[in-house]
């Protein structure tokens, strides 16, 4: 998302929040029994196959790929979130020929945590991206099929060792029409907002081929520096 007050962190600031706050990882635990990083790069590739035309929010791309999240999302066990993991909102933006009236749907679904007493961690990435323009399709490998296989193996992750967090994972439709996807889930949060502590928003993951990651953010969020430093001295990588 490209809203700076939205946290973007890469996979290995994922693991530091779940160091500090959640406390489930041991030192000892390699990053392959975390992850599964061919089936990392398969729902990458799957979500930025040409026949879904770049996954633009209503099209039958984006459908697919929300039918594609949802069923992920129930393979991994996760709750479905007031009865279902589909939550439809309609939206109206503004266009350069006008106000434009659109229609989404989030995917939601919740892992039980240990602890019902601590806050829910919110989990995001948005599955839909910019489609086909002027004849060329925009498969959105990086945005941000990226993030929504990050979640997905975080989801699977969560239902075999949870966390002590409860955590809502979201599937955000219509980011690139202007955050529609998160807007609709903060006009009717499907739990409380005083019970969210964290939103952890995942959009274009990756390294480079030096094997180095850059981690962002801390300037606005400097409570969360000392866990991605734990992090740091953990990760396989450079950070």
């Amino acid at each position: 998302m490209k809203n700076p007050r939205i946290i973007r962190f890469s996979l290995v600031a994922t693991a530091a929040i779940w160091l500090q706050l959640a406390g489930q990882f041991e030192a000892s635990q390699t990053a392959s029994k975390r992850i599964d990083s061919e089936r990392l790069m398969s729902t990458v590739t799957t979500m930025a196959d040409p026949k879904w035309e770049g996954r633009a929010a209503g099209s039958p791309g984006g459908l697919a790929a929300r039918a594609y999240v949802l069923g992920r999302f129930k393979a991994a066990g996760l709750q479905p979130v007031a009865g279902s993991y589909e939550h439809p909102f309609k939206y109206t933006r503004k266009t350069p020929s006008g106000m434009q009236d659109g229609e989404g749907a989030n995917v939601l679904g919740i892992c039980p945590g240990t602890d019902a007493k601590l806050p829910y961690f919110v989990v995001s990435a948005h599955y839909d991206h910019v489609g086909v323009r002027d004849g060329q399709v925009y498969p959105g490998a990086d945005d941000n099929a990226s993030g929504v296989a990050v979640i997905l193996e975080l989801a699977a992750f969560c239902q075999k060792s949870p966390f002590r967090h409860s955590i809502l994972f979201a599937a955000f439709d219509a980011e690139e029409r202007g955050l529609q996807g998160a807007r609709a889930l903060l006009a009717k949060p499907p739990i409380p907002k005083e019970r969210i502590g964290l939103n952890l928003n995942l959009d274009m993951v990756g390294r480079s081929d030096k094997r180095e990651i850059y981690v962002a953010g801390t300037h606005h969020y400097p409570t969360l520096k000392a866990p991605i430093d734990e992090a740091t001295r953990r990760a396989p990588i450079k950070v």
